[in-house]
């Protein structure tokens, strides 16, 4: 009963948080909405999450509270019964001593992020997995296929995570008793638990299978592109902290025993290492970055599982305390604002606040949708707005959904819900062909932003092309526009200008001369070097900046997406503002504003990327007023 106890307080489930306005609550109200409107995840939205990523972000009444309720305590379950296993089959009490101290201590550090409870619960079975490796844990190795295409249709690098764990048992299981019986049944069995589980439960959540491909594609596009657009460079200390950890795991089946047993996992524990390891670096912020050795902690427990010796325990012990030590060492200085929930999940006061909570679950959510309501009062459309946007197909740009749930508008996202997510070129290319055709968005909300110092026209260069060319201002207020779709384009059909450029990194660009009632188009195409594809793949790229001089002899400094680069950016014209944007989208027939002369690339390492950059150049007659 003890034992029981214990598990329960450390897989007891958050309860959902409520949201209010923002970056991050926009793209949870997004996923609900686009749930709650029957789109198509992968053809409809694209994004991280796919369509059960509502679940872990769910906002209502949009999210069917049964549904929240149900896979909150599904994975909390998991997560439970692979604990109990695992100190079922220890043989020594500080075996189960170990295991259950290490998800103690992460379950108050990792499990107030919903993702992380099924990270938890991926490493728990892979755990359950390894402990029963020599008695072809068949059922156990299906199960962590079910949560890999749970995941995969969850967030996407989760399933990957899930599918590359459960792959690597599995082949080592067919290898390690090909002549003790038939063993391709059981391993065809569980391969295909998870292929009826991701595209079942797809089809069932869908109601169509045929937008799967899709989504598949577009998932890998934005898992291609992340690391390239969304890097974030941290303290020195906290990356060098995750190396140097790293560097110790692979360290340790050399100083454990029983080597040629633990050797199995080593090919899991690889993946879950990697992959945890890369999301904490490629954004090395206060949220991603304190997870990683806590993650490790947990995952470094597959040796123990694989051979619980005491020398095993010992070493692996150690290198645990380290590391949840450096995890608590992490939060302390990067996220503080954490600490107390974090203390509070330590010793049990939070859990048990979660667990009155969906004990009184009616009253949870009536809670969360007053708060809700409240927080999402500053998202109020002014009061001329509001007669344009009644029944019509509205949008939001770049990001900000949360006002499209606060006024209770028609939602028609753009396929990337949030601009910044169109991280590469095919990407950018869904947004644009969206707005483009007539059966994109009647109506924008358009306000001026970007993410990690990013401008808005070299984040998304063809989809701000398109927004130029097929909208006009309707109502205009100080922080945002209201754009309406128009019946022509606003710009002729590109051709080409100026002699194609081959540069080098700072150098200055002189731009070729165009028309005050012409925007000048830059194609740029920067490859990366060897050393940048090994630097990208294993930890993040460096950012990449361009550099305008104007006429007036002012200049600036934008981060850009490199890839984003080879679709077209208008150059010539560098807003900082919708104020600066009015005039194009109000009509006139030319650009006005400060022109820029000329540019050049800059970044912290140039050795990533090739020396010449090639420059393509084309202009586009601005030719009518507004429609």
């Amino acid at each position: 009963m003890l034992l029981i106890g214990v598990i329960f307080l450390i897989v007891i489930p958050s309860l959902p948080h409520p949201l209010g306005t923002g970056l991050d609550a926009s793209w949870a109200f997004g996923l609900n909405m686009g749930h709650f409107d029957r789109m198509i995840f992968g053809r409809d939205i694209v994004f991280t999450y796919g369509p059960l990523g509502y679940l872990i972000f769910p906002t209502f009444p949009e999210a069917e509270p049964w549904a929240v309720f149900a896979f909150a305590w599904g994975s909390a379950s998991v997560i439970a019964y692979a604990l109990w296993k695992l100190c079922r089959y220890a043989a020594h009490w500080t075996t189960m001593c170990l295991y259950l101290g290490v998800f103690w201590v992460c379950s108050a550090f990792l499990f107030d992020f919903p993702s992380e409870h099924i990270m938890a619960a991926i490493i728990a079975v892979s755990l359950v997995v390894a402990a029963r490796f020599e008695d072809k844990p068949w059922f156990d190795l299906g199960i962590l296929f079910f949560l890999a295409g749970v995941a995969l249709l969850t967030k996407f690098n989760l399933g990957i995570i899930a599918l590359l764990v459960a792959l690597c048992f599995e082949a080592s299981l067919l290898w390690r008793h090909r002549s003790a019986g038939p063993v391709l049944k059981p391993a065809a069995v569980a391969l295909m638990i998870w292929l009826s589980t991701f595209a079942g439960l797809y089809w069932m959540l869908e109601g169509t299978p045929w937008g799967l491909a899709a989504f598949l594609r577009n998932s890998v596009e934005i898992v291609r592109g992340y690391s390239d657009a969304m890097g974030w460079p941290g303290p020195l200390w906290a990356a060098i902290a995750a190396v140097l950890c790293c560097m110790v795991l692979i360290c340790i089946p050399l100083a454990a025993s029983e080597i040629r047993r633990i050797a199995w996992g080593i090919p899991p524990l690889g993946v879950i290492s990697f992959m945890c390891f890369k999301s904490a670096m490629v954004r090395q912020d206060y949220i991603h970055t304190p997870l990683f050795p806590f993650q490790i902690a947990m995952a470094a427990l597959l040796l123990v599982a694989l051979a619980p010796t005491p020398r095993n325990r010992i070493v692996v012990g150690v290198f645990a305390f380290a590391s949840l030590a450096l995890g608590i060492t992490m939060v302390t200085q990067l996220a503080p604002a954490y600490l107390p929930s974090d203390l509070d999940r330590l010793t049990g006061r939070a859990a048990l606040r979660n667990l009155n909570g969906f004990l009184h679950w009616k009253a949870t959510l009536e809670t969360w949708e007053a708060n809700a309501k409240q927080a999402l009062t500053s998202d109020q459309l002014p009061w001329e707005f509001r007669p344009y946007v009644a029944g019509k197909r509205v949008d939001a740009y770049p990001w900000e959904i949360a006002m499209i749930r606060a006024n209770h508008l028609r939602w028609q996202p753009l396929p990337v819900i949030q601009a910044y997510s169109a991280y590469t070129p095919d990407l950018d290319l869904l947004n644009a062909r969206k707005l483009e055709d007539a059966s994109g968005p009647e109506e924008i909300l358009l306000s001026w932003g970007a993410i990690d110092g990013h401008h808005p026209f070299y984040e998304t260069p063809h989809s701000w092309r398109a927004l130029l060319n097929w909208y006009d201002l309707q109502v205009a207020s100080p922080n945002l526009y209201l754009l309406r779709r128009r019946s022509t384009a606003r710009f002729d059909p590109p051709v080409a200008a100026g002699n194609v450029v081959v540069a080098r990194w700072d150098q200055r660009i002189t731009l070729p001369t165009v028309g005050n009632d012409e925007a000048l188009v830059m194609e740029a195409d920067i490859e990366e070097s060897l050393k940048g594809v090994l630097k990208r793949t294993l930890f993040r790229s460096p950012a990449v900046y361009v550099r305008p001089v104007f006429r007036s002899g002012l200049f600036g400094t934008a981060r850009v997406v490199r890839v984003n680069l080879r679709e077209g950016v208008i150059v010539n014209f560098v807003p900082i503002g919708l104020s600066d944007l009015r005039p194009i989208f109000s009509g006139g027939g030319k650009l006005v504003g400060d022109r820029v002369a000329s540019i050049s690339f800059e970044t912290d390492d140039p050795a990533e990327y090739d020396p010449l950059i090639q420059v393509h150049w084309w202009r586009q007659r601005l030719h009518d007023p507004a429609m």
